[in-house]
């Protein structure tokens, strides 16, 4: 009896069920937050077809891969792929968290650092421009 094919079956299903989790949603959830929205219907069109066709990529040269190079090589050549992908993520990608769709956009139209510096200092302007204006907005209903 070989396991060797139900090994690499079981171990293909486990990585779907693990990339479905983690990092197959995430172009959507990403893009969703980087655009404004007058342009997001056609940015997301536009990832979701780069992702499309990556993945095309992938499926046309696996084979090729495999046969030339062998079954870790091949491998190693999509890990080594991911990793330059993973660091420029973490290089190239700001950090959306408590952030308004309007700040996360502006992150784009100016340099990343010198965004990031004005909008942490103003946070606590905005903050009180907000505390003086909104009772002037939104009087109590208790009066």
């Amino acid at each position: 009896f070989n396991t060797s094919p139900t090994a690499a079956v079981l171990f293909l299903f486990l990585y779907l069920f693990a990339f479905g989790l983690g990092l197959a949603p995430l172009p959507y959830t990403l893009n969703s937050e980087f655009y404004p929205m007058k342009c997001r219907s056609a940015c997301m069109a536009q990832a979701t077809a780069t992702n499309w066709e990556t993945n095309f990529i992938v499926s046309l040269t696996f084979i090729t891969l495999l046969n030339s190079i062998g079954g870790f090589a091949s491998f190693l050549v999509y890990a080594l792929c991911t990793a330059v992908g993973a660091c420029l993520i973490y290089f190239a990608v700001p950090e959306t968290k408590n952030l308004v769709l309007e700040d996360v956009a502006r992150n784009f139209d100016t340099d990343y650092a010198s965004t990031r510096r004005r909008l942490s200092s103003n946070l606590s302007q905005e903050k009180a421009v907000d505390d003086e204006v909104s009772p002037l907005l939104f009087p109590s209903s208790d009066r």
